[in-house]
């Protein structure tokens, strides 16, 4: 019966039956329809119920001005919860990934639909965004999802993808402060109540994405008033991951994590503003030597980052070393997520 309503379903959107849908509730009606056929669980071996369900929940995204639309009387936060909802839910992890891969569309289309782009977007706008973060969050945490590296990589698309049209630095403030900083607490809270293997491998991408998305972010956060906070907040939990208990790989993973953290900032040229910070005595590198030399010592003596601090070598200024702005990724992070090799959405 699945199989059935969703291949009518198919040909019924492709005819052109969701354009003319005006009604946002009429239309979520056949959304929530999508949904429940995309989550079929088939026989083995036939997915033909599920694909033909998630063709259709691409159908409808693709030709609704409700999908793009957001703010507080809009279908949006439904949606989402709805799309959300399909990818927690998904039987297969193949099935996930098309779930996933919805999500990020409808993520494209809502950083497309900003109404002020580069400038500060409405309050409305950025609760939607920030949802968005959020429900990635949620499924990179959920152990019962099928393909959590699915999820992983949507999250670091979401959060890095330059195609996308450009945010201000306050909108990236609060995505670290309502979404990646509460995800990566949240990982290490659950580490140290059940230590996992799997656990551990998601926690040290989790530090690859808080530093990718840190140094991509960089030259609009340094323009940040608060910038010191977010920065002293970034390392508490860098050293939080490093002193995890029973994770040799996270204790010799985050040193090298911060030292091209701490190269990439230092070329930035922040380490040279001798301005004190605010409800300190201290500018930005004194501060970040004190807390560093007590979380990693040997980095505030490596020979490769003495030219951060000031050290000289025989009177002159050493050669900086190149750092790695790329950051090693896990295997997986290249992998699309995007279903049955669909372009992404039109906005129009």
């Amino acid at each position: 019966a699945a199989r059935a309503i969703g291949s009518e379903m198919v040909r019924l959107l492709q005819a052109g039956g969701g354009s003319g849908l005006a009604s946002a509730e009429a239309w979520l009606a056949l959304t929530r329809l999508a949904a429940g056929v995309a989550v079929t669980d088939a026989p083995k071996g036939d997915d033909a119920a599920p694909r033909a369900g998630v063709e259709a929940l691409a159908s409808l995204l693709a030709h609704s001005t409700h999908a793009a639309a957001s703010g507080a009387s809009a279908p949006f936060a439904q949606l989402w919860a709805l799309l959300l909802l399909n990818a927690h839910a998904a039987p297969s992890a193949g099935q996930c990934e098309h779930a996933v891969g919805l999500l990020l569309q409808l993520h494209a289309r809502l950083r497309a639909a900003e109404p002020t782009a580069g400038a500060d977007p409405p309050g409305a706008w950025r609760a939607d965004w920030l949802r968005v973060l959020r429900g990635m969050c949620s499924l990179c945490l959920d152990a019962r999802v099928r393909s959590r590296d699915a999820t992983l990589v949507a999250m670091q698309r979401a959060l890095l993808d330059a195609d996308l049209p450009p945010l201000p630095p306050s909108c990236w403030l609060e995505a670290f402060e309502h979404a990646v900083f509460p995800f990566l607490s949240e990982l290490l809270r659950r580490w140290v109540d059940s230590p996992e293997p799997e656990q551990e491998r998601l926690m040290l991408r989790a530090v690859t994405l808080l530093s990718k998305t840190f140094l991509h972010h960089l030259s609009g956060l340094l323009t940040l008033p608060s910038f010191h906070l977010l920065w002293l907040r970034a390392l508490e939990l860098l050293e939080s991951f490093m002193r995890a208990p029973n994770s040799e790989m996270l204790a010799e993973a985050v040193p090298e994590t911060l030292k091209n953290m701490l190269l990439v900032i230092g070329t930035s040229g922040a380490f040279e503003h001798k301005a004190k910070l605010g409800g300190t005595q201290q500018d930005l590198c004194q501060l970040t030597v004190s807390v560093v030399g007590a979380m990693c010592p040997q980095l505030t003596s490596s020979p490769d980052l003495g030219w951060l601090w000031g050290a000289q070598h025989d009177g002159a200024q050493p050669e900086h070393p190149t750092p790695n702005n790329t950051v090693a990724a896990a295997p997986d992070e290249a992998a699309s997520a995007v279903p049955y090799g669909e372009a992404p959405l039109p906005v129009g």
